[in-house]
C-alpha cells in the first residue's frame, strides 16, 4: 500500500498540479486552522445559530453506526427534529448512537453560508456542494 502525502497548506498552483489534477489523494494539515468556522463553530455556537433549522438525524439504537448500516434503512433509523434536539442528542449519546451526515449548507441549513470560506488552493473550482457533517464519539455500554 502506497503511503498518501501529507502537506501543510498548500499554494494554489503546487496543489492543482501535483494532486488536484493528477487525481492523487492528500492530507492537508492546518489548511484551515485560520478559518473562521474552525474556531467558531463549537457545538454551543450550532445550536444558537441553527435554533429550530429541522435536520434529518441518524440513529442507531445499538450504539454501533457506519456508512455501510445506513444505506440499509431497517438498520438506521431517521428522524426529523430542531438542530439544537439533534445536536444533544449527539453531544449526550443517549439511548445508542446518533449523527447528522451529509447536511446540505446551501438548502437545509443557509444560516452557516456566512462563514464558509473558499479553500485557497480550490478558489477557481466549482465545489458543488457545502455540507455538514456532526457526531459523536458514544460507545456503547455491553
Amino acid at each position: 500500500m502506497k503511503a498518501i502525502d501529507s502537506i501543510n497548506s498548500p499554494d494554489r498552483e503546487m496543489f492543482i498540479t501535483k494532486y488536484f489534477r493528477a487525481e492523487k489523494p492528500v492530507v492537508i494539515t492546518q489548511g484551515v486552522a485560520h478559518f473562521k468556522a474552525c474556531k467558531d463553530w463549537s457545538p454551543a455556537y450550532l445550536k444558537e445559530k441553527l435554533q429550530g433549522d429541522k435536520v434529518v438525524v441518524h440513529h442507531k439504537a445499538d450504539g454501533f453506526y457506519d456508512h455501510t448500516q445506513s444505506v440499509r434503512a431497517e438498520t438506521v433509523e431517521r428522524m426529523e427534529m430542531p438542530f439544537e434536539q439533534a445536536a444533544e442528542k449527539i453531544e449526550n449519546g443517549t439511548d445508542g448512537a446518533w449523527y447528522l451526515q451529509q447536511a446540505s449548507i446551501d438548502h437545509q441549513l443557509p444560516k452557516l453560508k456566512d462563514v464558509l470560506e473558499k479553500l485557497p488552493w480550490l478558489r477557481r473550482v466549482k465545489i458543488y456542494t457545502d455540507n455538514l457533517w456532526f457526531g459523536g464519539l458514544a460507545m456503547p455500554t455491553v
